[in-house]
């Protein structure tokens, strides 16, 4: 099922390959989890049908706002993953591109994967963020303090916009 439920989702993975070097001599070799899928949602809904399938509901790249600061009620965000076995933490940031302020940090996550070859669903549900200005933001995805994956989203300047971040009709 979906994992890392909470209101400040995040990942983050460390995990260690044993490899013979020349010589005989072990050495460790970090290997990162993949992210395949990154994207940016009003909310995400499990199939009521299927196992394994998820709706994601308003996707979005842009977030129209009536003014600044803005608090955006809810954005989720929705990874598929694959990863060695085991379990790795990470985290998801968001960060204003102009400034480089994180605006927003999930604090660590851990996510258990099932081998390369298993496609892994997370689901990071964002409460309340606030975006102090318009502009661009990334949404990123850290493992082991390495920036595995990262989406823009426009925060636009829209007097008519709603208070879900969208505009009326």
């Amino acid at each position: 099922g979906l994992q890392a439920t909470n209101g400040d989702g995040t990942l983050s993975i460390q995990t260690a390959e044993i490899h013979n070097a020349p010589g005989g001599a072990m050495a460790a070799q970090l290997v990162l989890p993949r992210v395949h899928v990154l994207v940016l949602c009003d909310d995400i809904d499990p199939s009521p049908v299927e196992d394994g399938v998820f709706d994601l509901r308003g996707v979005r790249a842009r977030i129209s706002a009536s003014s600044f600061p803005y608090q955006h009620p809810q954005l989720a965000v929705y990874l598929q993953m694959t990863g060695h076995e085991g379990s790795a933490q990470g985290r998801v940031t968001i960060v204003n591109a102009r400034t480089d302020e994180m605006v927003f940090d999930t604090g660590p996550r851990e996510i258990q994967f099932q081998g390369p070859l298993r496609f892994v669903p997370v689901g990071l549900w964002i409460a309340d963020c606030v975006f102090p200005e318009e502009g661009i933001y990334y949404v990123q995805v850290y493992f082991d303090d390495k920036l595995l994956g990262e989406r823009a989203l426009h925060l636009a300047l829209d007097e008519a916009a709603t208070s879900n971040g969208q505009h009326p009709g």
